[in-house]
């Protein structure tokens, strides 16, 4: 069986030699050809040639032409964001909705106006042409709150639901019928199966998507199968507490993420529906390229997703550059940090998968040349506030910042420091911040100097107001919990 014939059968109940293989390959795609991914986002010609490479080099059964969600939205008239190598994204601080006015004179576009929708159904054409009779060919439009949010801004429109449910439905019902065309075309010029993308759905409860979401997602996938096509759902993210909405759409084909059970979803979707996913791609990728290094067994890798999901497995492999996931459940500024948090977490030891313990909170002082961490015991734990208080003055001292007017954290209230005068728990920083030695006042002072406010006496020997002479001064920082001393670390 080719890949067309095995999707098919699938899809009508029928019997297939294996399961079909049908892996959402944007930025992977991408790099098998050496082409950058803005160039694949914008010229459908890139687009197919790495995706016909993909499937011959991986065995796919069907080519897509997913690569972003903001094509409809550009041809809306939206301000779009371009990257070298991440997928283009809307920008939410110039969002074309921002004035909800707009929407009423909000100018319909043309699938075949010689926008980036008209690009996406060239490259179903294209498709069509090359590998018709060998490939399940997949279209894609957005979903009606993943375009709602190109449109508006994802956070406005989390607040329009409660705010105006009014302009929601009347965006949700422009977004809707702009997708019907767009998948018309695209149907037109030999698409197969339709994929539905809305992503921002997995943001909101139960609720809110039966009242706002389901009925035009609804609308979508009925006029989607009037059009004589199959529906593929995606809905990145956690859509546990949405799957009894999303067995009752119709879809032919919903994608799973990582974090949802194949069990669970099974039983909320019903026996009839495929489901794909439930693989993790940035730890597949980050254990393929561990098993570089690690030289572990062929089935290091197969064996403990094997061991809790019975999805298909399928190779992956990880550039420095790019990861294989769909963009819409990260930011491009997101993606890199997300998968090389996970690369650093991630080893393989003895064939399986291991994550080593978490580490306690380490933390290094530009005064002392070893690393340091918080004491075991024998003092007061520090809440988040004062925590995240320190780490602020922290990285304001790192980058030469002034220290904004505050008050002394309390555990700085009430110490006294060898050699210096007893600090009251009514203390405050002097107003205006000023430092000694890069230090603000309420954490480090000098030793037999003071600082001529109105609250010391006496004259500075240096002749110094500030009592900056660095000869004379003797710094003794408290740094979480620790006063140093002559380089020696004792507990406060």
């Amino acid at each position: 069986m080719n890949g067309r014939e095995r999707i098919t059968a699938h899809l009508n109940g029928a019997s297939a030699d294996r399961l079909a293989l049908m892996p959402i390959t944007m930025t992977f795609a991408g790099d098998q050809i050496g082409a950058r991914y803005r160039e694949y986002a914008t010229d459908y010609r890139v687009l197919t040639e790495a995706q016909l490479r993909t499937a011959e080099r991986f065995e796919l059964d069907y080519v897509s032409a997913i690569s972003d969600p903001a094509r409809e939205a550009a041809d809306f008239g939206a301000a779009v964001r371009y990257f070298p190598d991440e997928p283009p994204a809307t920008d939410e601080k110039n969002a074309l909705l921002a004035d909800k006015t707009t929407l009423a004179r909000l100018k319909r576009p043309d699938p075949l106006g010689g926008g980036r929708m008209h690009d996406r159904v060239k490259a179903v054409a294209h498709f069509k042409e090359r590998v018709g009779r060998e490939k399940f060919i997949e279209g894609w439009v957005e979903g009606p709150c993943a375009e709602g949010a190109g449109l508006r801004g994802i956070n406005a429109l989390m607040l329009d639901f409660f705010d105006d449910p009014t302009f929601v439905r009347d965006l949700f019902e422009v977004a809707v019928e702009n997708a019907l065309r767009f998948a018309r075309a695209q149907v037109e010029a030999g698409a197969d199966l339709v994929g539905v993308g809305d992503a921002a759905a997995s943001l909101v409860g139960p609720a809110i998507y039966e009242e706002f979401i389901w009925p035009f997602e609804k609308r979508l996938v009925d006029g989607l199968h009037a059009l004589g096509t199959r529906v593929r759902l995606h809905i990145c993210g956690n859509v546990r507490s949405i799957l009894d909405g999303i067995g009752r759409l119709g879809c032919d084909i919903v994608d799973l993420d990582s974090m949802v059970p194949l069990d669970q979803a099974r039983a909320k979707v019903g026996p009839q529906t495929f489901l794909l996913g439930n693989l993790d791609p940035v730890r597949c990728c980050a254990a393929a390229r561990l098993a570089r290094f690690a030289t572990p067994s062929p089935n290091a890798i197969a064996k403990p997703v094997r061991a809790t999901s019975s999805a298909p497995v399928v190779k992956c492999r990880a550039t420095p550059r790019r990861k294989t996931s769909a963009p819409c459940s990260n930011t491009p500024w997101q993606s890199h940090e997300r998968s090389s948090s996970e690369f650093q977490r991630l080893r393989i030891r003895g064939g399986a998968w291991y994550r080593p313990p978490a580490l306690p909170e380490i933390g290094r002082s530009r005064f002392l040349s070893a690393p340091f961490a918080p004491p075991s015991g024998g003092g007061r734990r520090r809440g988040g506030a004062q925590r995240e208080a320190q780490h602020r003055r922290h990285r304001r001292r790192r980058h030469g910042q002034a220290e904004p007017a505050e008050p002394l954290l309390p555990e700085h209230r009430g110490v006294v420091r060898r050699g210096s005068a007893l600090r009251s728990p009514d203390d405050r920083r002097v107003p205006g911040g000023e430092h000694l030695d890069g230090l603000p006042r309420d954490v480090g002072e000098t030793e037999g100097h003071r600082c001529g406010c109105d609250r010391h006496t006496g004259p500075h020997p240096c002749g110094d107001r500030d009592g900056r002479d660095p000869r004379r001064q003797t710094i003794l920082p408290i740094i979480r919990g620790f006063v140093v001393v002559g380089g020696i670390s004792t507990t406060a």
